[in-house]
């Protein structure tokens, strides 16, 4: 019985210590992994186009470009280094890390006539490229410039985190942050406003449509709706989203029709064509 005891109560401790053990491990290759954490990008370019090929004027690019950010744990003077903390002989060292961001810019081109989804794989490589054209005695960008909400950026981070026992100790920060950023601006022309007003009246003016009840009410919205794009210069592109509203609005007196088979199908025609002739 007395074995039996000592037995259990020493698997027990055991159980404990390689828990213990397995706890310390876990968190020595977490701190190894945040302390080393690296992340590098180069010639990100993300793209959105829209074209309308009745007014082309409204044909626009939408995009942001990069041509690096680098991420990376740095020493006390800054230089590169692999930091492992875990050792008892660096136990009390500071975490460096230095963030690099070259030319971060977000752009928006209005008339636009360049767009790569209308072109060979080639022209779309010399299209992008010129998007990634720098200086060399200033290293921005020199081209497209007018076409940049945001002009491209240069931003440097350096973070010190010091170990909380040593910044107690020293009365230090716990951490220190160094911001360097060369120059921000945003620059909105007057044709990207225009373009941006318009897009928001037309989003505006199509959930308000979507968001009545009365087909009656929808048949006016739809007439209101008919004139903005009139008004735009969108004559043909009217007629295409009426008809793809009056699909809608069948799908919808189907449904209508069905849950009240009193109602006559030629209601259904009527009020059909009665939204085709609407506008």
């Amino acid at each position: 019985m007395f074995y039996s005891e000592w037995h259990h109560l020493t698997c027990v401790q055991k159980s404990a210590e390689e828990k213990k053990k397995d706890k310390g491990m876990t968190e020595s290759m977490v701190t190894k992994i945040v302390d080393n954490l690296q992340i590098r990008l180069e010639d990100l370019h993300v793209r959105i186009e829209h074209q309308d090929t009745i007014a082309t004027e409204n044909s626009f690019s939408l995009g942001i470009s990069l041509q690096e950010i680098d991420l990376y744990t740095t020493d006390k003077n800054w230089a590169r280094m692999y930091l492992d903390r875990t050792k008892e002989a660096n136990r009390a060292l500071a975490m460096n890390k230095v963030l690099k961001i070259k030319n971060f810019g977000v752009y928006y081109k209005t008339s636009e006539r360049s767009l790569i989804s209308q072109v060979s794989d080639d022209d779309k490589s010399n299209i992008l490229q010129t998007y990634s054209s720098y200086d060399d005695a200033t290293g921005r960008i020199h081209k497209h410039v007018e076409d940049y909400l945001v002009a491209p950026i240069r931003l440097e981070i350096k973070l010190t985190q010091n170990d909380p026992e040593v910044a107690l100790a020293n009365r230090q920060n716990l951490m220190n942050l160094l911001v360097s950023l060369d120059q921000f601006c945003i620059t909105v022309q007057k044709g990207q406003y225009d373009n941006v007003q318009m897009l928001l009246e037309l989003t505006s003016e199509y959930m308000r449509f979507l968001g009545e009840e009365s087909l009656r009410t929808r048949k006016k919205n739809l007439s209101d709706m008919n004139a903005l794009f009139k008004s735009k210069g969108l004559q043909v592109t009217k007629n295409k989203v009426r008809d793809h509203f009056c699909r809608i609005y069948k799908n919808q007196l189907d449904i209508i029709l069905a849950a009240d088979p009193k109602k006559p199908e030629k209601l259904k025609a009527a009020l059909v064509a009665d939204l085709r002739n609407s506008g």
